[in-house]
């Protein structure tokens, strides 16, 4: 089976499961609530052992290996993080406003970041490339809407978040996923600056997925900074809008990296084939 083919297998199952999780929470209430809590848990956990895979395929030794590294670990800590959520739901009855499981997400955040400047740096990409790539035509779209993203989060995400009714431990851990999302902008920045390096092909729509899935994260997070203490609770949609766009990021974080996996089979399939004609 050809690379091609299996990428719209893989697009196919992503959209498959992606629709699962989202008719569980559109239709969840409180019936299929654990169903669709189960989703937060397989979606982390399928990016996270995808992500193992990736690892595996380029190795730790050198700068993309270790860079698939801190992607994966970040993933991890998400689904730790998912997982000590789910206990404190399911296990001790609970829903604080904040817990354990904030400290595993909030920590994913810089990993992300770091796994990227790795990318960056192995790319040999420097501070007069980065100018350089900011005045080419295909920046124009997306330099903007970063910039609308950025702004968005600084107001709804670290502004607004602030409560003087709570205590100050809530407001910090509020406000700290505002500056995580800040950081999550500046990474995708920098991949977006990787994707024209790599001026198109079979790597540079991979990173394209990783950057999709960080801002459909980031825009699940600003969703919730803005209806937290308003209609979240109560309005359906808004759960199914912020459910959308969290299980998007995961789902499409694994078809990233399996991409990467695919890639990296392929070349090495190229090369055993020329070695056995030679």
């Amino acid at each position: 089976m050809s690379i091609k083919i299996k990428n719209w297998f893989l697009v196919l199952a992503v959209f498959v499961l992606f629709c699962y999780g989202l008719s569980l929470t559109i239709g969840g209430r409180e019936d299929n609530k654990l169903l669709a809590d189960l989703v937060y848990l397989i979606a982390p956990l399928s990016a996270f052992i995808i992500g193992v895979f990736a690892v595996k395929a380029y190795g730790i030794g050198n700068m993309q290996g270790k860079s698939m590294f801190f992607l994966t670990l970040s993933m991890l800590l998400l689904f730790i993080g998912e997982g000590f959520w789910f206990h404190l739901q399911y296990i001790q009855n609970v829903e604080p406003d904040y817990s354990l499981a904030d400290v595993f997400f909030l920590l994913s955040y810089p990993l992300s970041f770091v796994g990227i400047f790795i990318k960056l740096k192995a790319s040999d990409i420097h501070l007069k490339d980065l100018i350089s790539m900011l005045k080419k035509k295909n920046s124009i779209f997306f330099i903007p809407t970063l910039a609308v993203a950025f702004v968005a989060v600084s107001y709804f995400g670290i502004f607004k978040v602030y409560d003087p009714e709570v205590g100050a431990l809530e407001n910090v851990v509020f406000m700290f996923y505002g500056f995580g999302d800040l950081v999550i902008i500046l990474g995708c920045l920098l991949v977006m600056f990787i994707v024209m390096e790599f001026k198109g092909g079979k790597l540079s729509f991979a990173w394209l997925l990783l950057v999709l899935s960080y801002f459909s994260t980031l825009l699940g997070d600003i969703f919730y900074a803005i209806y937290r203490n308003s209609m979240y609770e109560e309005n359906l949609v808004s759960k199914v809008v912020l459910d959308v766009f969290w299980m998007l990021g995961y789902f499409v974080f694994a078809a990233a990296m399996l991409f990467f996996v695919l890639i990296v089979r392929e070349k090495q399939k190229e090369i055993i084939e020329k070695l056995e004609n030679i």
